[in-house]
C-alpha cells in the first residue's frame, strides 16, 4: 500500500486506488484487471447506543467474452459474496 496516512484520495492498495475517503464514514476504492473494472465502497452507519454498522457495496463491469466467463465463475458461483461476508465479519468489534 502506498500514499499518505491516514488513507486519503490517491492512496493505493494492491488492485485498488482510493477515490473518496471520508474519515469514519466512507471509503471508496476503484480498480480493474484483465476481466473487469470495479468499485468497492465501505460505509459506516451510526446506530443507537453508540453502535455502528459497516456496509460494503460492490459495482463491476465485465467486458467481453472473457469478462462474461469470469463473472460466471466468480460472481454467479457465490464465491464473491462469501469472501465479502468473511471480510466484513473480520471487522466486528467485540
Amino acid at each position: 500500500m502506498s500514499g499518505p496516512r491516514p488513507v486519503t484520495e490517491g492512496s493505493e492498495f494492491p488492485g485498488f486506488r482510493v477515490v473518496r475517503a471520508v474519515p469514519g464514514r466512507e471509503l471508496a476504492l476503484e480498480g480493474g484487471h484483465r476481466f473487469s473494472v470495479y468499485r468497492l465502497v465501505f460505509r459506516i452507519d451510526e446506530l443507537s447506543d453508540g453502535r455502528s454498522r459497516l456496509r460494503a457495496e460492490t459495482l463491476a463491469a465485465f467486458p467481453g467474452a472473457a469478462g462474461r466467463v469470469y463473472r460466471l465463475l466468480v460472481i454467479r458461483s457465490g464465491a464473491h459474496a462469501s469472501v465479502m461476508r468473511r471480510m466484513l465479519a473480520g471487522y466486528r468489534r467485540p
